[in-house]
């Protein structure tokens, strides 16, 4: 399970205080702004709890350079992974060859140094926007996806069908925001290539 802490009001003291119990709920990995990173890293240095990023969240409307930006970043902070957000504006635009350019430059620029996540907000997309999307992350290999997010909007169940029937077998791993989702399509479709996305933990029994 992977336990993101995205809110625009979440503070470190937050999210500190919900790490306390994230080891015994077999947590895979911590998201977090940018902001964060640094205080979150010395805080996990001796736990198994990964250290994730998250860029241009939630939108994604930044140019490339400033996500390249962020993405050396998170390397410095030693952050394992980082959660990408497409630009939603050019998705609009309809212009598929600054999309394509921009998902091969972040992950040429993430080499072998850390593990780049790319967001599809399938929720704010028309079919033909899916279609195209789908086709670039082929292209370009992608491993890594998120269908959806809370602060945008759930994968749909069928965009989550769609997705997993025409490209599961291209992909390593898929993110789901939606618990439920996710208990259907680990055992319906890869068993532990699927990742939960909660929000943040408020405390020990308390997830939202």
């Amino acid at each position: 399970m992977t336990v993101s802490y995205l809110e625009p009001d979440i503070t470190t003291d937050k999210i500190l205080s919900g790490i306390d119990n994230l080891e015994e709920k077999e947590i895979w990995a911590v998201v977090v702004n940018l902001y964060h990173l640094f205080d979150v890293k010395v805080y996990l240095q001796d736990t198994k709890i990964k250290l994730a990023a998250a860029a241009a969240y939630p939108l994604g409307c930044n140019t490339v350079e400033t996500k390249i930006e962020q993405l050396k970043y998170a390397v410095e902070m030693h952050a394992d992974e980082i959660y990408f957000q497409l630009n939603y504006n050019a998705v609009k635009s309809r212009d598929w060859d600054y999309v394509n350019e921009e998902i091969k430059r972040m992950n040429d620029a993430a080499g072998e140094e850390i593990t780049v996540i790319t967001l599809l907000e399938t929720g704010i997309m028309c079919a033909e926007e899916k279609n195209e999307i789908y086709q670039l992350i082929s292209r370009n290999n992608i491993r890594n996806i998120q269908l959806g997010s809370k602060m945008v909007a759930p994968a749909s169940k069928e965009d989550i069908d769609i997705f997993t029937c025409e490209y599961g077998d291209k992909v390593e791993r898929i993110d789901v925001y939606d618990k439920e989702t996710a208990d259907r399509m680990q055992q319906q479709y890869w068993g532990e290539k699927i990742n939960y996305l909660y929000m943040s933990i408020k405390g020990k029994n308390d997830r939202r």
